[in-house]
């Protein structure tokens, strides 16, 4: 768990930097980075982690919508290819980049009205739900490898989305809700 769960002082939170777990490659259970933990730049530090149980950038179990100091934080996972549970992503965030992730459990992208990115370029499996909601910024949402969601697909509120692009989409599971895309 990264940043204190309470709700502090501004500035009160002393981790300012990830860089000490940089030779960091395994989390078994799961990676949390709370509300408080706003002096984040970037996730370097974190650059070689190859697999995390579960994901959590700010979620309704960290207390909301993760706030960072600054608007341009750019959420990147450069070696991460599994994570077995879910990838929750609830934040004021410029761009998500997991280029090397294959497979999620759930994808989970809400409130990241910042984003102009979001790159998942060879996530090819969701085995449970996808759903990406209330994004303000982004136009264009690809996913050119995905090929199967097997339980909920919802993207709702994406209101300047202009292009969807799943290429290689073979199935969805359960249910498929979109909602609102309002430039499309």
């Amino acid at each position: 768990i990264i940043g204190k769960a309470e709700n502090i002082e501004e500035g009160a939170d002393t981790i300012k930097t990830l860089e000490p777990l940089n030779s960091l490659k395994k989390i078994t259970g799961s990676l949390t980075f709370n509300r408080t933990f706003k002096e984040a730049k970037s996730f370097g530090g974190l650059q070689n982690l190859e697999h995390v149980g579960e994901l959590n950038l700010g979620s309704s179990a960290s207390g909301g919508t993760f706030y960072f100091a600054e608007n341009n934080v750019v959420a990147e996972f450069g070696n991460l290819k599994t994570v077995t549970g879910a990838v929750n992503i609830v934040a004021n965030i410029a761009a998500i980049k997991f280029p090397k992730l294959e497979e999620a459990m759930t994808l989970y992208i809400q409130y990241a009205n910042n984003a102009e990115e979001i790159s998942f370029p060879k996530l090819s499996a969701i085995n449970n739900h996808f759903t990406l909601k209330n994004l303000s910024a982004i136009q264009t949402l690809s996913f050119p490898a995905l090929k199967t969601v097997a339980g909920n697909f919802a993207m709702d509120n994406c209101a300047k989305v202009t292009a969807v692009e799943f290429p290689l989409f073979e199935s969805i599971g359960r249910n498929c809700s979109i909602n609102t895309m309002a430039a499309m």
